[in-house]
């Protein structure tokens, strides 16, 4: 993949540094931290990278108010795919040194395919037989724009099976904690029209009531500040997998984070297991298109760097999660 970056700052252009301005690249579906890109942009702002077939979400923050996301698909036919000249057009802004120093940024994409495939071919000239292409950006920064990108990834993501006895259950037991990962790995299902990825789990016997304690945990994004969050629905199936409940709607709520304990911000709910539900022999979490909708916020401990580690504030700071199609989710069952 080949492409190329700027700042234009006032009318003045110049490459964006990796030391100072984090950078990140990541499949779409990953629940991992986003890994930062270290090397650096050519003095003309190039880059020439080399991705595996998928979809992926590229992050820029370049001042606290302008943040920019994007996601592009990179083929499963080979090749060498052009991402386009993409310039951050605004206004010259200290604010840390050797960093973007810019804001209230506009991304403008221009297509420079020809002149950019030329550059590239006088320094890999074995790449002249290679099949050439042009990736479609997305802009997902705003609400609007990740849920829908969010829904397309969804879409074209491929069905694990037509029926919920094909899914893969994981055994659920009395008072153990355990986090579980809800990823692409398993494939997909359509849950009523929309598809998901989803965790599939298996109830111990009904013989008393009990609570099911959810904490779906925030996920480092990549941007100071702002996170990402699996926000579950709840699926309850009898023994031959019919459905006997859907809980899509207030499941889950935003929590705090705190130093004690240590508990980092998260999506936090329960389900109360009585004789009404007594039937319920699996459970299985998914999310929806409604709750892929606008970022939700929480608060967390503010804290100083000092030398050493952090020193507490007192005062709780605001930080946001925006809603993911994959997760970690921590799950505990409990006797009233």
């Amino acid at each position: 993949m080949f492409g190329r970056m700027l700042l234009v700052r006032d009318g003045v252009s110049s490459a964006i540094s990796t030391f100072s301005t984090a950078v990140r690249i990541d499949k779409i579906t990953s629940t991992d931290e986003p890994p930062m890109v270290v090397h650096p942009f050519t003095d003309e702002g190039r880059f020439y990278w080399l991705l595996e077939p998928g979809q992926y979400r590229l992050t820029m923050p370049l001042h606290l108010t302008d943040v920019f996301e994007f996601t592009f698909s990179v083929p499963k036919m080979p090749g060498t795919y052009y991402f386009g000249d993409l310039l951050f057009k605004g206004t010259m802004h200290f604010h840390t040194l050797g960093g973007a120093n810019i804001k209230d940024v506009t991304a403008v994409f221009e297509d420079h395919f020809d002149a950019e495939m030329a550059e590239l071919l006088t320094h890999e000239p074995q790449l002249a037989g290679d099949h050439f292409g042009k990736l479609n950006i997305v802009d997902m920064s705003q609400d609007m724009a990740r849920q829908r990108a969010l829904r397309l990834v969804l879409a074209n993501a491929p069905l694990c099976c037509s029926h919920p006895s094909g899914f893969q259950f994981e055994l659920l037991a009395f008072d153990m904690s355990k986090t579980y990962e809800i990823d692409a790995e398993q494939g997909a299902y359509d849950f009523g029209g929309a598809k998901s990825y989803f965790g599939a789990f298996a109830l111990p016997p009904y013989t008393a009531p009990y609570v099911i304690f959810l904490r779906s945990q925030a996920m480092s994004s990549g941007v100071p500040g702002q996170y990402r969050v699996f926000s579950p629905a709840a699926m309850l199936l009898d023994e031959q997998f019919n459905v006997i409940e859907r809980i899509e709607t207030g499941l889950a709520q935003p929590a705090p984070a705190s130093l004690v304990p240590p508990r980092p911000v998260s999506m936090y709910g329960q389900i109360e297991m009585s004789e009404l539900r007594a039937r319920a022999r699996y459970l299985v979490l998914y999310t929806t298109h409604d709750l892929l909708g606008s970022t939700r916020s929480a608060t967390m401990p503010g804290t100083m760097l000092i030398p050493g580690g952090a020193l507490p504030l007192g005062m709780p700071m605001w930080v946001g999660m925006d809603p993911w199609i994959t997760g970690r989710v921590t799950i505990s069952l409990n006797r009233n």
